[in-house]
């Protein structure tokens, strides 16, 4: 995602060129007025320090302590900008800053380090990039901000093998990537637009890969992972979408995709090796998918605007695969038990499904293909139960309870007003 910049390039070119000359090597390059350089290296081999100011009253400050090999470039051209670098023990990490604009605020902290990499880039005003690696290891953590009044921030603890890379163009974005427990996790934000919220936040984790994608303006993304492999997607177009991934347990895989204004999508995870999806296109539509098992599946497609979908599994391998088309449609579905299905859509407006799904192995297949203000109401608390609902036109009803055994009901329903009542026990 993100590129070495062509003067960031050409100066690690000099300095890879440098380190085979010298120990603790400084260079510092000002031109205009008032401004500040500190240079501070301690412990010893090929340690490089690069600084250059051009403008008013830019602030840059590097310290390495433990070091070998450890590179710190810091380029300011424009005014009241700060950089600040700190490394402490080190061992080939690298630190790079590269600042156009004014009153920029840039700063690294590596800490324990060893080959870790973290790289900030600044062009515009006002922009506020911040990154701490602690533990570090072989982590990259890179910041590419281009516009104004961004803030973007890296922490990542324990670290190892993660990455953090945070791309902002246009003004007011805000993104935060938190990573901590360590080993090869990825969290990855991209903001194109303006007064964009972005958070990733991982804690305990392994080999989590976390995503954000954010185009257009006034958006709200989220994720929270916590155990080993999860993956969370999230990419959102369009004017004030809202989107939450919070998962918890192991192998967990969400996404959510927006195209639109206002829309929201929720997903929480707990257990093990659950997925969901969510995808909306067009205006105020609004999903939740609650699941609290393990080998859950949910997959929701919303077309239109205001339709709603409200999802809560629990138990084991569930499935939930609905779409809706249209205008203010409503999908309330719950599954309890173990292995219950629920396939279906609703075309048209104004349409209703409320499904409950209790017992183990029933099947469920409704599909509402046309017209509006349609409603089905299911049932199903026994168990290996069948039942399929077909309904076209304008304010047909059908009602379905299964409380026994292998039941099978077939409801088709084409016109409009059309009644049906079902039990099976």
């Amino acid at each position: 995602m993100f590129k070495c910049k062509p003067l960031a390039a050409a100066i690690i070119a000099i300095l890879a060129t440098q380190a085979h000359a010298a120990d603790n090597s400084a260079e510092q390059n000002q031109s205009g007025a008032d401004n500040i350089v500190e240079v501070t290296q301690t412990g010893g081999q090929d340690n490089i320090s690069y600084q250059s100011q051009t403008g008013i009253s830019n602030d840059g400050m590097v310290t390495q302590t433990g070091a070998t090999m450890s590179d710190a470039v810091q380029t300011q051209t424009g005014n009241q900008n700060f950089a600040d670098i700190a490394q402490t023990t080190t061992e080939q990490s690298e630190a790079i800053q590269l600042q156009d604009g004014d009153n920029h605020d840039a700063s690294i902290v590596q800490s324990d380090s060893f080959g870790a990499t973290a790289r900030q880039y600044q062009q515009g005003s006002f922009n506020t990039a911040y990154t701490e690696q602690t533990a570090a290891d072989l982590s990259t953590a890179v910041i590419d901000q281009n516009g104004s009044d961004n803030f973007a921030e890296s922490i990542q603890n324990s670290t190892e093998l993660s990455v953090s890379e945070q791309r902002q163009v246009g003004n007011e974005n805000t993104s935060l990537v938190w990573q901590e427990g360590g080993a090869r996790n990825d969290g990855l934000v991209n903001q194109e637009g303006n007064s964009n919220d972005a958070t990733v936040y991982q804690m305990n984790v392994s080999d989590s890969i976390a995503d954000i994608d954010q185009q257009g303006d006034l958006q709200v993304a989220s994720v929270t992972q916590e155990g080993t492999e999860h993956s969370a997607e999230i990419k959102s177009n369009g004017l004030q979408n809202e989107a939450y991934i919070d998962q918890s347990g192991s192998l967990q895989t969400a996404s959510i995709y927006q195209d639109g204004t206002a829309n929201s999508a929720d997903i929480f995870q707990v257990g093990d090796s659950n997925t969901a999806s969510t995808e909306q296109t067009g205006d105020n539509n609004y999903a939740i998918v609650d699941q609290d098992g393990s080998m859950m599946t949910a997959s929701l497609q919303q077309n239109g605007q205001f339709n709603e979908a409200y999802v809560t599994q629990a138990g084991t391998d569930q499935l939930i695969d609905f779409a809706q088309d249209g205008a203010d449609n409503l999908l309330t579905v719950t599954q309890t038990g173990n292995g219950n299905e629920l396939t279906g859509s609703s075309y048209g407006d104004n349409n209703r499904v409320d499904v409950l799904q209790g017992g183990d192995l029933n099947v469920a297949d409704i599909q509402q293909i046309y017209g509006s203000d349609n409603e089905v109401s299911l049932t199903q608390t026994g168990e290996a139960n069948l039942a399929q609902v077909m309904q076209g036109g304008v304010g047909n009803q059908a009602m379905l309870t299964q409380s026994g055994m292998g039941d099978s009901a077939i409801v088709s329903q084409m016109g409009s007003g059309n009644m049906a009542t079902v039990t099976q026990q």
